[in-house]
């Protein structure tokens, strides 16, 4: 067990590119997209506000698109109810 410990530490020390760790994280691809849509490199201070705007803008149309289903629910109920009422016109 010890010669084969010792035969792996002489391999790493024979290749001292194995223990270097990677330091760089891999880059956000949406970044990489606007970057190439726009011919721009972002700061990161600017696509963070990009992202920022971004969860704002979902977060306002999950708020519309449900109050929309709640009131095409709420007039296809009235509607069911009331029959008279779509009949008259």
């Amino acid at each position: 067990m010890t010669d084969q410990l010792s035969e792996k530490t002489f391999k790493l020390l024979a290749d001292p590119q194995k223990l270097k760790k990677t330091t760089r994280l891999p880059k956000d691809n949406l970044q990489v997209e606007i970057e190439f849509k726009f011919n721009y490199k972002l700061t990161h201070s600017l696509y963070d506000d990009i992202l920022l705007r971004i969860k704002e803008e979902i977060i306002l149309d999950k708020i519309l698109q449900d109050i929309i289903h709640k009131a095409v629910n709420l007039a296809e109920t009235e509607r069911c109810h009331n029959p008279s009422t779509t009949e008259d016109s």
